[in-house]
């Protein structure tokens, strides 16, 4: 939020701040939600003050509480939130309900309780649920799924030595890309190199490295 220029007291400060209250409240009251019951709801909601006079928000999808306008854009443009965004597209009503802001002036959380061993194995598998997503979305470019997997997927007999199998992608865009067993030396397409991966000389030469 944007406040004037002005020095506190002057003519107009204090409608200029009512102004620009209104608009980042405005703001905050386009992000929505959708629930599970059909309706959709505010993604961030302003409750009261701090001891230090600046307003509370709580971010429901993160069950975060933020201190002030300047600590909520921060929360919101960052990655911790974005990503979680991206788990659900449909949330259920119990984030509403369940956020710790909320329990806490139910009575149901108390300053200093400590978490019981649910909270912290659900925490866990929150932790360990982004760490995943942020792995995936980081190395999701380098993976490429070979021309021969489908194939391969299709043989019934067990294949062995799959390690040793290397793929050279196709020169031009009608050629078929060629496969090399480095544990046999034999060079070949892809009929040719997976005959060559369920005969007895290819096994002999695994198992000779596994006995």
């Amino acid at each position: 939020m944007e406040l004037p220029d002005c020095p506190p007291g002057a003519e107009g400060y204090q409608d200029t701040v009512v102004e620009a209250e209104q608009e980042f409240q405005a703001h905050l009251n386009s992000l929505k939600v959708k629930v599970e019951d059909g309706t959709t709801r505010c993604m961030v909601e302003r409750r009261g003050r701090d001891v230090s006079h600046n307003w509370i928000y709580l971010c429901y999808p993160c069950a975060a509480v933020c201190c002030g306008e300047n600590i909520l854009q921060m929360h919101i443009s960052g990655k911790k939130h974005k990503t979680k965004l991206t788990i659900k597209s449909v949330w259920p009503p119990s984030i509403f309900e369940n956020h710790p802001y909320i329990l806490k002036e139910k009575g149901i959380i108390k300053t200093g309780t400590a978490a019981t061993p649910k909270l912290n194995q659900k925490m866990a598998e929150e932790v360990f649920l982004h760490q995943n997503l942020e792995t995936d979305m980081k190395y999701q470019k380098y993976r490429v799924t070979c021309h021969i997997q489908e194939t391969m997927d299709q043989v019934k007999t067990p294949l062995l030595g799959t390690e040793y199998l290397v793929e050279h992608p196709p020169e031009g865009g009608n050629q078929e890309p060629s496969y090399l067993c480095t544990l046999c030396t034999k060079q070949g397409h892809q009929r040719t190199i997976v005959n060559h991966m369920t005969c007895y000389h290819h096994r002999c030469n695994y198992f000779k490295c596994y006995p």
